[in-house]
């Protein structure tokens, strides 16, 4: 597993920086993703073959899709709710950066055809406190599922964020997923870590880490 550990800690370049791509030999997800990092003032078009989720980390920037424009801002992912862009396959959308701007991007194949939509705290699927008096607090975290088939019924993707306070499980009771699943991880204090576990093989996972 230890393999698979893309480390970054000081962070990504201005631009977009592939971290897995669909098809490779050594641990195929089916998912493109990566982070894109765009400089103030910078225009990006995105058109694209397959289905598409531009997570917003940081910023301030402007949506346009159709003929919708739409301001959207984040100071801290771990204190404000996500805003994300969500489209299909060969759909065009543009950002427009009006401060620095990171974005987490995710891509999957996908047929099917749906609305372009943005995603916030007004309409995301779950914003949840989980595990609230369960070993003593220590599974607490809160849960926010941006979207997934749910509200997205035609989506291949799912995507969301789990915010932890230190010391906490992320998740519990442990579990498993068919599909393929992605952690990118980031830290409140670029000093701190994690633990992390798959079968008998224990990692310890630190900033701007994904694996």
């Amino acid at each position: 597993m230890s393999e698979f550990l893309v480390r970054n800690p000081n962070g990504f370049s201005f631009g977009y920086t592939s971290i897995t791509k669909m098809g490779e030999e050594k641990h195929d997800t089916g998912i493109n993703f990566g982070i894109l990092k765009l400089k103030s003032g910078e225009e990006i078009k995105i058109a694209s073959d397959l289905e598409s989720a531009y997570l917003l980390i940081q910023g301030q920037c402007i949506f346009v899709y159709d003929d919708v424009e739409k301001t959207a801002a984040r100071h801290s992912c771990f204190d404000e709710d996500p805003i994300a862009i969500h489209f299909a396959a060969h759909r065009t959308i543009k950002i427009k950066a009006i401060t620095d701007c990171e974005f987490a991007v995710s891509q999957t194949e996908n047929k099917k055809s749906f609305a372009t939509e943005i995603f916030s705290g007004h309409n995301m699927l779950e914003n949840e406190k989980r595990g609230k008096d369960i070993l003593n607090d220590t599974a607490y975290r809160i849960v926010r599922t941006i979207f997934d088939i749910r509200n997205r019924p035609d989506a291949k993707l799912v995507l969301g964020e789990v915010i932890n306070a230190p010391g906490r499980w992320s998740s519990y009771p442990p579990h498993h997923h068919p599909q393929p699943e992605i952690y990118h991880y980031r830290f409140s204090e670029p000093n701190g870590f994690a633990l992390a576990e798959k079968g008998e093989e224990t990692l310890r996972i630190r900033h701007q880490i994904l694996t």
